[in-house]
């Protein structure tokens, strides 16, 4: 037995801790990145999403536009003796 170990009967048993500690790390950054990439694309998707929400509320004007332009073009037809 060496001197440190008896002096530091848990030496070996903190170095396997700091090892796992240390993995755990790696996979708690490895999570965290995967979590900024899901956080990216939902940022992405948001803004896809409000562009479609835009499009959908213009074609809704142009097609009320369009019907208001119909209803007075069809006006003097309606009107016709």
């Amino acid at each position: 037995m060496s001197n440190c170990e008896k002096e530091c009967p848990y030496s070996a048993e903190m170095a396997t801790l700091a090892n796992e500690l240390k993995h755990i790390n790696q996979r708690l950054a490895i999570g965290q990145q995967k979590f900024d990439r899901m956080e990216a694309t939902l940022d992405r998707l948001d803004a896809a999403e409000q562009r479609l929400v835009g499009g959908y509320k213009l074609f809704r004007q142009i097609l009320a536009l369009l019907a208001l332009i119909a209803a007075f073009m069809a006006v003097p037809l309606i009107n016709k003796p």
